[in-house]
């Protein structure tokens, strides 16, 4: 298999235009059989799946494998598939680690959502059908987010001093979040984020180096992926691990520069269903037709399951029953790490 790349740009901002010269090439290539990443759950980059996959222009769709993008405005798409889980299921184990873990259990609840963003909005109103928060609205578009997310934390902490957050928004504002609690009335907060939290691992923690002592043990956040370290593991993660470390020690580092974590073991998994759906010679249509009956496949993310049931024609699928790890920020030796607090899924 040859590996094309291209890129959708920051925050997905041109996948559409992208996505379009994706197509015009595979109509060039017939042995184009697929697109994989489609990591960020944007309106650009659901406008991409219009353009890749099957339309009137267009009947031949190109199979796509999304990595980590998680709203539900993408499940069943025609020709998307997934490999982390819907935001449905993301707020469903969220929920669950709540009720089990006494730290956050009991705690009045109140989430915060950034109106214009889709990922934000999508996982928000999956907290509300399963824990009913009260809602706390800002724009991480506008010139004026601190003070926006100072303005919330002030509304939050004259009702409680011990909130739970349920943070809906991107990695870019958490850091400002926790500097607006570290200076407010609430001598408890305890803020639960999104997978899109992910990305704090992927610099080390180093964006909250300045609010680190209120971070430590008072952030949580889901993740779609086994994290290093937590013992047992899967065969084929623990593989995937040992495989990523001889390749930093390969480049001395000045390679592969983040750590294995969940949104890379999302990616690698991505292009590997697709790898295990083709081969010499395959058509996208082969392709599609094995990757909607994808079941039980070894994952370095967890095993993934596409098979369903009663399926039409073209539509995709989300991974059935796909692990969501919850995890919390911890202080060690100076230095914030993640630790994982339990899981659902395998």
């Amino acid at each position: 298999m040859r590996l094309v790349l291209a890129n959708f740009g920051g925050e997905s901002r041109y996948a559409e235009r992208v996505a379009e010269e994706i197509r015009a090439y595979a109509g060039r290539d017939r042995s184009v059989v697929a697109v994989t990443g489609l990591g960020q759950s944007r309106g650009t980059t659901l406008a991409a799946l219009g353009v890749l996959g099957p339309s009137k222009d267009h009947p031949d769709g190109i199979p796509m494998v999304g990595s980590s993008l998680s709203s539900t405005s993408f499940s069943q798409k025609p020709y998307f598939f997934r490999i982390a889980p819907a935001n449905d299921r993301q707020a469903q184990v969220a929920a669950s680690m709540i009720e089990r873990t006494e730290a956050l259990r009991g705690r009045p609840l109140h989430l915060l959502r950034s109106t214009g963003d889709e990922y934000s909005s999508d996982l928000a109103e999956e907290f509300q059908d399963v824990l009913a928060p009260e809602v706390h609205d800002y724009d991480e578009t506008a010139h004026s987010v601190a003070a926006q997310l100072g303005k919330v934390v002030t509304d939050i902490c004259k009702k409680t001093t011990n909130p739970l957050i349920l943070y809906t928004g991107r990695t870019a504002e958490v850091g400002g979040l926790l500097t607006e609690l570290s200076h407010s009335n609430c001598t408890d907060p305890v803020v639960f984020g999104g997978d899109d939290l992910t990305q704090l691992e992927t610099t080390n923690f180093t964006d909250l180096e300045d609010v680190k002592r209120i971070a430590d043990g008072k952030l949580y956040f889901t993740t779609f992926a086994w994290p290093p370290g937590r013992e047992p593991i899967p065969p084929s993660t623990q593989q995937f691990f040992t495989t990523y470390e001889a390749a930093q020690k390969r480049h001395a580092r000045k390679a592969f520069l983040s750590g294995p974590n969940g949104h890379v073991l999302l990616a690698y998994d991505a292009v590997s269903a697709v790898a295990r759906s083709t081969g010499v010679g395959a058509t996208r249509e082969a392709v599609f037709g094995k990757l909607r009956t994808l079941s039980d496949f070894p994952g370095a993310s967890g095993r993934l399951t596409f098979a369903r049931p009663g399926a039409s024609d073209l539509s995709g699928a989300d991974p059935a029953d796909k692990l969501v790890v919850g995890q919390i920020v911890k202080l060690d030796n100076g230095f914030l790490v993640s630790r994982y607090v339990m899981h659902e899924g395998a």
